[in-house]
């Protein structure tokens, strides 16, 4: 899924990097695409993991929808999160995405 990936020219300019993919176990043309905005030091922004729906066609991967946009404290927040991810439940998600210690 990853290696026919076409981005949008939008994840250059918000300077968003492809942190994973995780494959959807019931349809396997769609997924969720994980990004991370690159921290700026002299911005206020504090780290942010996008959510976006990519699905497969014919020939490629292509992100069609941002699902979902996170924001964290710190930038090692924001990458143990999105390595977690793909295991937390619909209950685990909902309360970690409104910053609720588990």
């Amino acid at each position: 899924m990853l290696k026919d990936l076409t981005l949008p020219k939008l994840f250059e300019l918000d300077g968003l990097e492809v942190i994973h993919i995780i494959k959807s176990s019931i349809n396997e043309k769609i997924g969720i695409l994980i990004a991370k905005e690159k921290v700026n030091p002299i911005t206020a922004y504090k780290p942010t993991i996008r959510l976006y729906l990519v699905e497969r066609n014919d020939n490629s991967t292509e992100v069609t929808k941002e699902l979902d946009a996170l924001h964290f404290k710190t930038d090692e927040e924001a990458v143990i999160f999105s390595k977690r991810l793909s295991n937390l439940s619909a209950t685990e998600y909902i309360l970690s995405s409104n910053k609720i210690k588990l």
